[in-house]
C-alpha cells in the first residue's frame, strides 16, 4: 500500500520560492522523462495583454438576488440555531419563546466554530476546550473598509462563518488570510467579499432591505470588475490580486446562486470566471521577471487561486467535451490521446513508475501531522465513532483527505498512462482503499469544510468502477 500525499504547506511568508524547497523537490527526473514538461518561465518578448476580455458577470438585466429564496423553499434549522456545513455559525433567536417554533433570528453570531456550549462571551478557551486552537481576527481587523454597521455584519459573518468552513489549516485559508487583506485595497474585492456574504445570510435571516443591499453590493463590484479588467496595469505582475480576488468570489457567489443561472445551453458565468481568472494569471505569470524557474517567486495568495482555478477548470475539463478548435491542449497531460492510444514508447511505462514511486514517499507540510503511514496505518491510529463510523479527529481528517488524493491520482495513472482495465486487481485494490476513505470522513459537522473536496475521488472511482 503507497503512502499518502499530505496537503499544503504552512506558510507564512507572503512570497513562496520554489528555490526554498527540498532537492528532491527539483523537476529534473520529470524533464528527463517527460520533454517538454518540464517547468519553464515565459518568455517576456512573446507576452501580449488583450483588454478585450469580457467581464462574465455584466449581464444586462441580471438581479443576482431576484427574490427570498426562503420564501419558496424555507430552511428547516435545528432547534439551537446551529449551522455546521460548509458555513458554520449559530443563529441567535430574538423570540425567546418556548412555543415558538421557529424563532426569528438575528443576522450575525460572533462564534468561529460551532460546539455544544453557549455563545457568552465568558465562554473562554479555558472552559471550553474546543475552542482553545481557534484563532481570532484582531478587534479592529477590517477597519479600513469604514463600512456601515449592516456591512460590519457581513464582514463579519464572512470572516466567522464562512473562512471556517474552507479548511482546517488556518495557517494556509486564504479566504482568511489573504482575500480580507486584499479587499481592504480593491473595492472591486471588496463589493464581492460583501455581496457573497449578504447571499449566504439571506438564506438564514431573510428580508427585503437585506436582499436590495446584497444585490447593490454585487452590482457595484460587476461594475468596478468590468473597469478593473480594462486596465493593462492589472495584468502586471504583481498588481494582479484585486481582480484575482474579485473574480474568485464572485465566482462562489455564482456557484451558490442557481436563481441566477442563464439556462441550458450556456456556459454558466462561474465558468467563464475561471477562464478570466486563468487569462489573469497566464498574463500576470512573476515568471516574465526571471531566467529559471527555480528562482520565480509568488505571492501565497496566487499559489493558492492558480490552485483552486486549475482544479476547478480540470474537473470540469473531465466531465466536457473536447473542444478540437483549441490551437493547444491547455492540460496536455490530462486530455491529450485516444481510447486506443497504447503506451507503446518505453518512456511511458518508465515515467509513469517514476511518478508511482514520488506518489508513495510524497509527504505533506501540514501542522496537524508528521507521519507518513498507509491505508492500514491510519486505520490503526486514528479512532471511528463507534456510532457514525466516522473520524473524529481534524489530524484524521487531513490524513484520509491527503490519502485520498494520493489513491486517485494513482488509479488515473494507471488507468490513462499504463492502461489498464478498471478491472485490473491493482486498480480493483486501489479502488477499495479510496472507498474507505471517503465513507470515514464526515461530510457535516465541525471537521467538514471545502478542504474535504471528494469531486476529483469520485472521477477517480467512475473510472475505475
Amino acid at each position: 500500500m503507497a503512502d499518502y500525499l499530505r496537503g499544503a504547506s504552512p506558510l507564512s511568508e507572503e512570497a513562496i520560492s520554489f528555490s526554498e524547497l527540498p532537492s528532491d523537490g527539483e523537476p529534473d527526473w520529470l524533464a528527463e522523462l517527460f520533454p517538454g514538461l518540464e517547468p519553464s518561465v515565459p518568455l517576456l518578448d512573446e507576452r501580449e495583454v488583450s483588454l478585450a476580455i469580457v467581464n462574465p458577470y455584466a449581464v444586462p438585466g441580471t438581479n443576482e438576488h431576484p427574490r427570498i429564496r426562503s420564501k419558496v423553499a424555507p430552511l428547516v434549522l435545528p432547534n439551537d440555531g446551529a449551522v455546521n456545513g460548509l458555513i458554520k455559525f449559530r443563529l441567535r433567536a430574538l423570540d425567546e419563546q418556548r412555543d415558538s417554533e421557529r424563532p426569528q433570528a438575528r443576522l450575525f453570531l460572533h462564534r468561529r466554530k460551532i460546539s455544544d456550549v453557549s455563545t457568552d462571551s465568558n465562554d473562554t478557551s479555558e472552559s471550553n476546550p474546543s475552542r482553545a486552537h481557534l484563532s481570532y481576527a484582531p478587534p479592529d481587523f477590517g477597519k479600513d473598509l469604514h463600512l456601515d454597521q449592516t456591512d460590519t455584519k457581513l464582514w463579519r459573518f464572512y470572516i466567522v462563518a464562512f473562512c471556517p468552513g474552507r479548511t482546517l489549516l488556518p495557517e494556509t485559508n486564504c479566504w482568511l488570510n489573504s482575500l480580507p487583506a486584499v479587499a481592504q485595497r480593491s473595492g472591486c474585492a471588496k463589493f464581492a467579499l460583501l455581496s457573497l456574504a449578504a447571499g449566504y445570510v439571506l438564506d438564514y435571516a431573510p428580508s427585503e432591505k437585506l436582499r436590495a443591499r446584497a444585490n447593490k453590493h454585487h452590482r457595484k463590484a460587476v461594475a468596478l470588475l468590468s473597469i478593473e479588467l480594462n486596465k493593462e496595469r492589472n495584468y502586471d505582475p504583481g498588481n494582479e490580486e484585486g481582480v484575482l480576488a474579485a473574480l474568485a468570489l464572485l465566482n462562489q457567489e455564482d456557484m451558490i446562486n442557481w436563481e441566477t443561472h442563464l439556462g441550458y445551453g450556456s456556459e454558466p458565468k462561474w465558468y467563464l470566471g475561471l477562464k478570466a481568472m486563468k487569462y489573469l494569471l497566464d498574463k500576470s505569470d512573476p515568471g516574465y521577471r526571471y531566467h529559471k524557474p527555480i528562482n520565480v517567486q509568488s505571492s501565497f495568495m496566487r499559489y493558492y487561486m492558480g490552485n483552486v482555478q486549475a482544479q476547478n477548470d480540470i474537473l470540469c475539463q473531465c466531465a466536457s467535451p473536447l473542444d478540437m478548435t483549441d490551437e493547444e491542449c491547455p492540460y496536455p497531460w490530462l486530455l491529450e490521446g485516444g481510447h486506443h492510444d497504447n503506451p507503446s514508447s518505453p518512456t511511458i511505462p518508465i515515467a509513469a513508475h517514476a511518478i508511482l514511486t514520488r506518489l508513495s514517499t510524497m509527504t505533506q507540510w501540514s501542522n496537524l501531522s508528521t507521519t507518513t503511514p498507509s491505508l492500514d496505518v491510519l486505520l490503526t491510529i486514528h479512532s471511528l465513532d463507534p456510532e457514525t463510523g466516522k473520524i473524529t479527529t481534524p489530524t484524521a481528517n487531513v490524513d484520509f483527505t491527503a490519502l485520498s488524493y494520493v489513491l486517485t491520482a494513482q488509479i488515473y495513472l494507471h488507468c490513462r498512462l499504463l492502461r489498464q482495465s478498471r478491472h485490473h486487481p491493482i486498480v480493483q485494490r486501489l479502488l477499495k482503499d479510496l472507498i474507505v476513505c471517503t465513507k470515514v470522513i464526515p461530510l457535516s459537522g465541525h471537521m467538514y469544510t471545502a478542504q474535504v473536496n471528494l469531486v476529483g475521488p469520485v472521477i477517480s472511482a467512475f473510472v475505475a468502477m
